[in-house]
């Protein structure tokens, strides 16, 4: 018994220095990504929203049920690398600056309910509208008219609980990042939604 307890120390202090040599190298590659970010803010926020846009297209396009589209996928792409770095980066430090970083009861309840209530209907999901329906060659108004609605109850279903835990939990270097990536689900579910109409009027012209 105390030769193969002797044999089984070995391994097991191979196992653990294998362990503890992992959480270093992970903990040493976040430190990196975390200065890159912090250094390099419009880069990282601009990768962020091209994988959140590329990713979430795709699932919509496949959940969707028709045949890829490569103009619409590159559509919001470009919009959602617009959306991190154009608008959402400096309308997030503007939020930091008027109410402060510091992730106050008041301050969160105030940053959620201007992303969130006015923000994102009132800019967001227009300017995702417009763009992508001049990417696509398709009417502006009439997708607002039809579409709108239910992407802004669905945005709100999404994002809000997500904008608390942002402002409230995450470094403000971090949280446009944080957004793009909590919010897959909600890129996915704004592209599906936007062109429901679109999908529609397709199968409608196919069966004539």
């Amino acid at each position: 018994k105390r030769r193969r307890h002797r044999r089984g120390r070995p391994a097991m202090e191979l196992a653990l220095s294998g362990l503890r040599q992992a959480s270093f190298t992970l903990q040493r590659s976040a430190a990196r990504g975390a200065s890159f970010v912090q250094a390099h803010p419009v880069a990282s926020v601009s990768a962020g929203g091209c994988i959140t846009g590329a990713l979430g297209d795709a699932l919509a396009q496949r959940a969707g049920g028709e045949p890829f589209d490569v103009r619409r996928w590159l559509g919001m792409i470009s919009f959602s690398v617009f959306d991190s770095a154009v608008l959402y980066l400096p309308f997030y430090r503007f939020l930091d600056s008027r109410f402060g970083p510091a992730a106050t009861v008041r301050s969160v309840a105030a940053k959620v309910l201007l992303d969130d209530a006015a923000f994102a209907p009132c800019v967001e999901v227009p300017l995702c509208f417009a763009w992508t329906s001049v990417c696509e060659g398709d009417s502006i108004p009439r997708r607002l008219r039809c579409e709108y609605v239910d992407t802004v109850m669905a945005g709100w279903m999404f994002n809000v609980p997500i904008s608390i835990v942002n402002f409230a939990l995450v470094p403000p270097a971090f949280r446009v990042i944080f957004g793009d990536a909590a919010d897959l689900a909600w890129s996915t579910l704004m592209s599906y939604i936007s062109h429901r109409t679109q999908r529609s009027a397709g199968k409608e012209a196919s069966g004539a």
